[in-house]
């Protein structure tokens, strides 16, 4: 039966090594679940189906069995009016019901044992399902935990760009400052050496005024 092959199938696969192999873990997973959940329902309207054909089968047998029960109490009858004829008759009725009932009880256990399998491969199955889904919830979280580790460090970069850009426009600001100050101490520094060099004019003129000055009263 290609179900019970199927069932059997996605049961009997590994659902880890599928991932590992998977490019995709999480389409692979989502469509392990969405086979796994089809496989079910499936089985389940099978399982509907064969639990309907045994209660059909069922009903069939006890059918027959009441019908031979009916001519057997006929054949009783029959011969309670020495009607041995009628008795054979009925009681031969009864014989073709009797192995009526027999061949259908035939096929009971066979829909039991079909019944049982699909009961056993559901319960396998829904194992595999919540494996698969607890698997997805893993993926989930672990891309998840990527995600939010990626953020923070996007975060981080955009932080340390935006920190870096305002010390640099920072530090620009200082060294433009510190240029102007030194601009300003650099004319001031021109203008003290020039008075400077005047004291020293200024002591050499008055020297000689001095120097002459002596002489023009020795003279």
């Amino acid at each position: 039966m290609a179900l019970f092959n199927r069932l059997s199938d996605l049961i009997q696969a590994n659902v880890h090594a599928l991932l590992d192999k998977a490019e995709d873990p999480n389409k692979m997973v989502a469509q392990l679940v969405r086979e796994i959940d089809d496989a079910v329902a499936d089985a389940r309207a099978v399982a509907a189906k064969l639990i309907s054909e045994k209660k059909h089968l069922q009903r069939q047998i006890e059918q027959a069995q009441a019908r031979a029960e009916n001519w057997s109490t006929d054949a009783e009858k029959a011969l309670k009016h020495e009607r041995e004829d009628l008795a054979r008759a009925a009681l031969s009725a009864k014989q073709k019901e009797l192995a009526a009932m027999e061949s259908l009880q035939k096929d009971l256990p066979q829909l039991d044992s079909q019944l049982q399998q699909l009961d056993e491969d559901m319960v396998a199955l829904s194992a595999k399902a919540e494996q698969a889904r607890a698997r997805q919830r893993q993926l989930e979280q672990r891309h998840a935990v990527a995600d939010s580790r990626q953020q923070i460090r996007t975060n981080l970069q955009q932080n340390l760009a935006e920190v870096s850009a305002r010390y640099e426009r920072f530090e620009a600001k200082v060294e433009a400052i510190e240029a102007q100050v030194e601009a300003y101490d650099l004319g001031k520094s021109t203008d003290l050496k020039q008075q400077i060099n005047a004291l020293q004019h200024q002591a050499s003129v008055d020297a000689e005024l001095e120097a002459l000055r002596k002489r023009v009263n020795k003279a």
